[in-house]
């Protein structure tokens, strides 16, 4: 049972243009998950007593965090731009994940699992008819939560750690087609190499990681604003 958990945060932005041709985003988000008791009860003995064994912990990472995110975008033209995006994202720990510091209180609690994007991004308009997007991009994710087993003493003991790296490396194409004033298409693909970089998990495959994600989206207009689409998607192995 926990007394009270709540997470609150506050977010801001700003944006400001050197020139018509070069602009810069920024923003920066505080979050903060303040420390919060668990209250943890197990019963003995159901035939006899019905006796509890209660005990409480109190997660201590409740410090605010810093969670900032920034682009710089360059207008090569009118109909075509580039930009430089950053960002960063944490995840909290449950309260279901934080229940080890109630059963091993002696090992290290748990900080949030944070994740970090670079990404260069071009969109341009060729002739009338086409858009075309083309991304390259690379994510790291740190601190992530892992379940650990481990032997001591003679006992499997069960446990989060924040021994989790994942990296991505990737680059995405997509392109909107108007084919007729009626026909509209639209094509994406999506190739990527995702990495377990977890100590002793290096040279395993990443499971649910697949290299290649393609959709596409064929749309058609019969009667003013009534329009009948066909979409399909692909995910690889």
């Amino acid at each position: 049972r926990v007394n009270k958990k709540y997470t609150w945060a506050t977010y801001t932005q700003a944006s400001y243009s050197f020139s018509k041709k070069i602009a810069v985003l920024g923003g920066l988000r505080v979050e903060q998950t303040p420390s919060y008791t668990i209250n943890y009860a197990v019963r003995f003995d159901p035939l006899e007593a019905y006796t509890y064994l209660a005990t409480n912990g109190t997660y201590k990472y409740g410090k605010p965090y810093l969670i900032p995110r920034l682009a710089i975008m360059y207008h090569v033209s009118d109909n075509h731009h580039l930009k430089l995006m950053y960002g960063m994202a944490i995840k909290q720990a449950s309260m279901g994940e934080n229940m080890d510091i109630v059963r091993y209180p002696d090992r290290d609690q748990l900080k949030p699992a944070n994740m970090q994007t670079l990404e260069l991004n071009y969109i341009g308009r060729v002739a009338d008819k086409a858009i075309v997007n083309f991304s390259v991009f690379g994510n790291n994710v740190v601190n992530l939560i892992s379940r650990t087993n481990q032997l001591e003493n003679g006992v499997m003991k069960l446990f989060n750690t924040n021994s989790g790296k994942l990296r991505t490396i990737g680059t995405e194409f997509s392109t909107d087609l108007k084919i007729t004033k009626s026909l509209n298409a639209s094509v994406s693909f999506v190739y990527q190499d995702s990495k377990n970089m977890q100590k002793g998990y290096e040279h395993i495959a990443l499971e649910y990681a697949p290299k290649v994600l393609a959709y596409s989206t064929l749309s058609y207009r019969f009667y003013k604003n009534s329009t009948v689409a066909l979409s399909g998607y692909y995910v690889g192995s």
